[in-house]
């Protein structure tokens, strides 16, 4: 059997998304609303007619894992599929690939529509995913309450440095194709007047900050912490390094101060995924 999708004789369609939105469900699921998107291919349409529950408790079968078992701390990507012969009814997919799941037998189109993150415990982060288009918003529940103002991120920065440095591990929190994150920050400079500069990573993956960064907090009193949500690009999608996908495997974002002796403290909200 061919794996290359029944080209149809007319049809000018573009790579959009409408619908397929992610909810969650529980620790264990989530679903995907009812929808129409193109597949990666741009050769044909992937209609998903009635909403999908994607388990990760199953895999090599619709509407759950691709192939193999969930692992902990790791973002899967969501992928829409079809059958373009018709025979099979379109669903859902969970992978660790950015770029190309491994379909169920019969399946030969797929699209990929958003990202969950795995928590420590191997559970699905709560999440809520808002937007319509090719462009999505993903914003992460913490669920204990107003106080807690974000998800921890792994081995997060809390000093103050003078030359950038990575922010955080945000590897198991944001796809490789996200092009912002959405940080709540707070700054508490050492002498009045300091700066916390926030930046993306130039295209050597995560050591030189890109020109053009951002200044997040200024003009503080000493001692005295800023705090606010900033939204600050996680990589540079220009056409590079969309097609060298392992460029992107460390979404990196960078963060300087006016002294060493600033503090600093980055939980994560969120992010904006580009489908």
């Amino acid at each position: 059997m061919s794996s290359v999708p029944n080209t149809p004789v007319v049809n000018d369609g573009l790579l959009y998304v409408n619908g397929c939105n992610l909810s969650w469900v529980s620790t264990t699921a989530i679903s995907v609303s009812a929808g129409q998107v193109r597949d990666s291919g741009n050769i044909n349409d992937i209609v998903i007619s009635s909403a999908c529950s994607v388990s990760i408790s199953s895999s090599g079968v619709v509407n759950a894992l691709d192939t193999g078992t969930i692992a902990a701390s790791t973002m899967y990507n969501v992928y829409a599929i079809g059958d373009s012969t018709g025979f099979r009814t379109n669903g859902c997919l969970l992978s660790l690939s950015a770029s190309q799941p491994t379909l169920p037998f019969g399946y030969d189109m797929y699209r990929r529509i958003g990202a969950i993150s795995i928590d420590s415990g191997s559970h699905v982060r709560p999440f809520m995913q808002v937007g319509s288009g090719n462009s999505r918003e993903m914003w992460y529940d913490p669920g204990t309450g107003p106080s807690t103002k974000g998800v921890v991120i792994p081995s997060s920065g809390t000093g103050g440095s003078t030359s950038y440095v990575n922010l955080g591990l945000l590897i198991s929190l944001v796809p490789q194709l996200a092009v912002d994150c959405i940080l709540d920050v707070a700054f508490t400079p050492n002498s009045a007047n300091n700066v916390l500069y926030l930046a993306p990573p130039t295209i050597d993956n995560g050591t030189t900050a890109c020109v053009g960064s951002m200044v997040a907090f200024s003009g503080a009193a000493t001692g005295s912490a800023q705090v606010g949500v900033v939204r600050v690009p996680c990589s540079l999608p220009n056409a590079t390094q969309i097609a060298a996908l392992t460029i992107l495997s460390k979404v990196t974002i960078l963060y300087a101060t006016s002294s060493a002796s600033d503090a600093v403290v980055f939980l994560l909200n969120g992010y904006v995924d580009q489908l």
